[in-house]
């Protein structure tokens, strides 16, 4: 009890008695050490699961080493075995993995369930339709991740989620993670949607990209989760600030090796406008490096995040011939998801272990979730997510319990390109999150894309010129 802060023994107190609950709280709060205390109580009862991203299971077999007399066994591989029920095990396993080992798991009969990063899941499709011969409709399981979670969630007797972005992109995304954890609670995704996402039928069918009865739903989550606000986890640590950059023409890089990418992803708009997303990226290089060679040369230590993996090694080059003529006493680390998570946790720790000056380039799919990056005095983000979940889980990495340094959070954006459109998307959705999950980060993101900055919050949008345009 001595060695947790209050909101992580509110954490502890709001899952106490109850068979299914959610914890929301913001990244870095301590959640993953609440949950164990939480499982340590049913773990003399029977084994625990542990079901999180595949990056995050060395840390959470620290933690469990660390804090518990429980034994961690990390499951990997598509390949299962026989698994043994022995009291006192945790048994963690990657969300990637899950359905290969959903059998083996479900013969333990766990006393515990834990889905860490729960809003990992928010496809709600589950089932496939198969028409009969007599005219009836039978629904078979689809054998992927959320099939393999319903199925656990149903036969396990407690269930708990932990999750500092519950709410992803939309309001509909919401109901996944509530079912898996209060099964038949919630009625059926069509039933949660008609009533809760704003449902709109757009002469095809129906849309659920809003909201609706916001205080119901707001009312209804008070009695089934615990939530944390930044304001109370993180008022005691050094401060962060955001900036958002724009890159005029004049400043940006020409691009390379770009145009025959995009010519042959028109046909497709997701990956079109995915290569368009690259292709300003690119042009954010030398603006990239010239930022990051300033904050070496004041000995910062600093942590750039892009979406592709092509991208990092691109950096990655480019910084290491910056670097050798400007700052060369500067280390240089980095990682993307063809890394193994093994890998990636021994680059942190050489990261984290440094005493500076340093760089890390990677990915924000492979460190923006349950990865403790808080020694860091700059972080910059090169392109964009799509989703404001993404977007909290990047900035969590830095702004964290154990933080000593104050971290100033940097948005790249070139005009002219698809990232003005992202940013608008980004607004967009985080104005319908914030009536549901009323979190200061949300609209403290909301203000930083809007260009408002954060002490005056009277000041003209920077980003005011953004509108919808044909790309």
């Amino acid at each position: 009890r001595e060695r947790m802060t209050d909101h992580q023994v509110r954490l502890i107190a709001g899952a106490l008695g109850t068979v299914g609950h959610h914890e929301w709280a913001p990244a870095g709060a301590g959640k993953t050490l609440a949950a164990l205390a939480i499982a340590a109580r049913s773990a003399s009862q029977g084994p625990i699961v542990v079901v999180t991203p595949s990056a995050v299971l060395p840390g959470w077999e620290t933690q469990t080493l660390r804090w518990t007399l429980m034994d961690p066994r990390i499951l990997s591989g598509q390949t299962p075995h026989k698994l043994k029920a022995e009291k006192g095990a945790v048994y963690l396993i990657g969300w990637e993995n899950l359905k290969h080992w959903r059998t083996a798991l479900k013969t333990l009969k766990p006393r515990m369930l834990i889905y860490d990063e729960s809003h990992y899941l928010r496809r709600p499709r589950r089932v496939r339709a198969v028409q009969q011969r007599d005219g009836s409709v039978r629904y078979d399981d689809l054998n992927n991740t959320l099939a393999a979670a319903t199925d656990l969630s149903r036969s396990i007797k407690k269930r708990l989620s932990l999750t500092a972005s519950p709410i992803p992109g939309r309001i509909a995304d919401l109901w996944v993670q509530l079912d898996l954890i209060e099964p038949w609670q919630w009625g059926s995704f069509f039933e949660f949607a008609q009533r809760y996402a704003g449902p709109m039928h757009n002469g095809y069918g129906w849309a659920y990209d809003g909201v609706s009865s916001a205080q119901e739903l707001k009312t209804r989550l008070e009695t089934v989760r615990t939530w944390i606000s930044l304001a109370e986890t993180h008022a005691h640590l050094p401060p962060k600030r955001r900036e958002v950059v724009m890159l005029p023409f004049g400043q940006q890089d020409k691009p390379v090796g770009m145009k025959r990418e995009i010519q042959q992803a028109q046909s497709d708009p997701s990956t079109f406008f995915e290569a368009l997303l690259a292709e300003a990226a690119s042009r954010k290089e030398t603006q990239t490096c010239r930022r990051v060679t300033d904050a070496l040369l004041s000995g910062q230590k600093v942590v750039v995040f892009t979406a592709r993996r092509r991208h990092v090694e691109r950096l990655r080059d480019k910084l290491t011939k910056h670097l050798q003529k400007k700052c060369p006493r500067a280390d240089l680390f980095w990682g993307h998801g063809e890394v193994s998570p093994e890998e990636r946790d021994k680059t942190r720790q050489e990261y984290m272990n440094h005493p500076g000056p340093c760089v890390l380039v990677g990915t924000g799919a492979a460190w923006g979730v349950g990865i403790d990056l808080q020694d860091t005095d700059l972080a910059l983000f090169v392109m964009l997510p799509w989703t404001p979940d993404a977007l909290i889980q990047w900035e969590g990495r830095f702004h964290r319990l154990g933080q000593k340094r104050p971290v100033l959070v940097t948005y790249l954006i070139c005009e002219g390109t698809a990232d003005e459109q992202v940013a608008d998307t980004l607004l967009g959705k985080l104005d319908d999150i914030v009536e549901v999950q009323e979190e200061a980060t949300l609209t403290d993101i909301n203000h930083a894309l809007a260009g408002i900055d954060e002490s005056d919050e009277g000041k003209i949008a920077l980003l005011t010129r953004i509108s919808q345009r044909q790309l």
